[in-house]
């Protein structure tokens, strides 16, 4: 017979669940691992984007959606998730810099507009992208972290109901 003090009853077992979740996990920010750095990404996607517009010469065709936009975390490092930035270009700065231009335009007039374009306005188009990327990062960051929070309440779910089981059920 098991004693009394020994029973791990549904309040003792809500406190550790508290202090595992609420308290100790978090330290460890294990969502970061499957997390990108945002600022750095996108200062490398602004990067990429003023060197490829200065030697485009041609209207690129695009079909990419923002859904094929998805993390990378080969390595696991903390935030070093990455984005394939030459979607991110076509999806944020093609589609819509083009999209913008022919509806703007008719086509002869787009032609003669794409080789005389202004700084400020591709420097707007850039910003813009990258504003939209910037978002599309967040959010891709809160759904890792939705993601490995949930796993992380099944985890200690599972080891309290496996120490209930093995150790304070008899």
């Amino acid at each position: 017979m098991v004693p009394s003090f020994f029973i791990l009853d549904l309040g003792c077992a809500n406190s550790i669940r508290h202090y595992l979740l609420e308290c100790e996990l978090p330290r460890y920010r294990l969502r970061e691992y499957y997390q990108c750095h945002v600022d750095e990404l996108c200062e490398e996607f602004r990067q990429e984007l003023i060197k490829e517009h200065a030697q485009i010469s041609d209207v690129q065709q695009c079909d990419a959606e923002e859904h094929k936009l998805q993390l990378k975390h080969g390595t696991y490092k903390r935030l070093k998730a990455k984005v394939d930035l030459q979607i991110a270009g076509q999806i944020y700065f093609y589609k819509q810099y083009v999209a913008n231009t022919i509806h703007s335009y008719n086509s002869v007039v787009f032609f003669a507009f794409r080789f005389s374009h202004s700084q400020s306005s591709s420097s707007d188009a850039v910003d813009q992208a990258c504003s939209s990327l910037r978002h599309r990062l967040l959010y891709l960051n809160q759904l890792q972290y939705d993601k490995v929070q949930k796993n992380l309440v099944q985890a200690v779910d599972n080891a309290l109901a496996g120490c209930r089981y093995h150790f304070f059920s008899r």
